[in-house]
Formats: C-alpha cells, sequence, structure tokens
C-alpha cells in the first residue's frame, strides 16, 4: 500500500465507522469555516504538500474568528 491515501482509508475503516465519521465531519467544519479566507488569502495556491495550510500559518491574524475558533476545536479535539 504504497498510496497514502490507501493506507488512511484502511485505518479508518480498522478505527471503526464511527470514529471515521467524526473525521469526516471535523474535516468537513474545517473546510466550510475557512473557505472563505482561504479564497480571500491565498488565491492561486494550488493545494497538495501543504501549500494550504502554509498560506493560512503566514496569513493567521487575517483568519475569520470561525475560521481560528474551528480550527481550535480540531486541535483539541486530535489530543
Amino acid at each position: 500500500m504504497k498510496n497514502p491515501a490507501s493506507l488512511l482509508s484502511a485505518l479508518l475503516l480498522l478505527a471503526g465507522p464511527s470514529m471515521a465519521q467524526d473525521a469526516l465531519v471535523r474535516d468537513f467544519r474545517g473546510i466550510r469555516a475557512c473557505a472563505g479566507d482561504v479564497e480571500k488569502l491565498c488565491p492561486g495556491v494550488l493545494p497538495g504538500e501543504g501549500r494550504i495550510n502554509a498560506c493560512m500559518k503566514w496569513n493567521i491574524s487575517k483568519l475569520s474568528a470561525d475560521c481560528v475558533d474551528t480550527m481550535q476545536l480540531q486541535v483539541l479535539n486530535a489530543r
């Protein structure tokens, strides 16, 4: 299994359906809360290899309150 996406999928299946569903819900909330910020602050940045995350970190002081709150909750829930 050389494909990272396949490995992640397999791990999520092993972790159980509820854990996988929780992770997808958290990811969706983060995407929805930060979509406007990504459009406004990172136009032209191609997704992949951490480029969007790097752009968001570079512009952290300009992020909307909803995006920051959602990201903080995701970090806390990941622990």
